[in-house]
């Protein structure tokens, strides 16, 4: 019955860990994705206002470095009459996604190796549509989900741990007692008319042996 009383403990607590701590490591993983795409978004913004006022590589080369995002960030800006084409930092997405972007005019990501870009569009003054690349590595999105996942991962074990322990000394309560009325009913049976069990345990082995010590 001991062993019996903590399998089943072991097996209920191990399903409601794994109900609760799959979903909630999967929650942890999409939160640590959509803060890293946040950001991203924040620095494309950053750039925006810039975008707007002016298309000259030397003044936009200086916007994307005071960002701080000069070695993870691209700009690039389409041929517009006389002007040619302007492209700012290192590219990362395909042309055909960047042309996407631009004709759809609603910023997307892309996977590109290493981790995905985001490529935002931005209206300038002559009406052409720039994209803003923003590159975010795999190690940002991830970043905090290893430590966050490990902690679950303690803390479903402890709870593991803790229910057998508390099984096992459930079982040890119930079994003890049921082993003192065993015994005593072999004395008896021995012919030791005197003998006698406590009167612990659960209530049903309680009044077992009230009623064994009194025959």
């Amino acid at each position: 019955m001991r062993w019996a009383l903590v399998k089943v403990c072991l097996a209920v607590t191990a399903m409601v860990v794994v109900a609760f701590a799959v979903p909630l490591g999967l929650v942890i993983k999409e939160m640590a994705r959509d803060r890293a795409f946040s950001n991203a978004e924040r620095q494309a913004a950053a750039v925006a206002p810039a975008l707007s006022i002016t298309t000259r590589r030397d003044q936009l080369e200086r916007v994307v470095a005071s960002a701080g995002s000069d070695s993870g960030m691209a700009v690039h800006i389409p041929a517009a009459g006389s002007q040619a084409a302007v492209d700012i930092g290192r590219q990362r997405a395909a042309d055909q996604d960047i042309a996407t972007v631009r004709k759809l005019g609603r910023a997307s990501t892309t996977e590109v190796a290493g981790g995905s870009t985001l490529l935002s569009p931005v209206a300038l003054s002559s009406g052409a549509i720039a994209v803003v690349e923003v590159f975010v590595p795999e190690s940002e999105v991830s970043n905090g989900v290893g430590t966050a996942w490990a902690v679950l991962a303690g803390v479903g074990a402890a709870l593991i741990v803790g229910s057998v322990a508390v099984a096992d000394r459930l079982g040890v309560r119930m079994v003890q007692p049921a082993r003192r009325l065993v015994e005593g009913a072999h004395e008896l049976g021995e012919g030791k008319l005197g003998s006698r069990v406590p009167e612990e345990g659960p209530t049903e082995l309680r009044l077992a042996a009230v009623a064994f010590n009194s025959m």
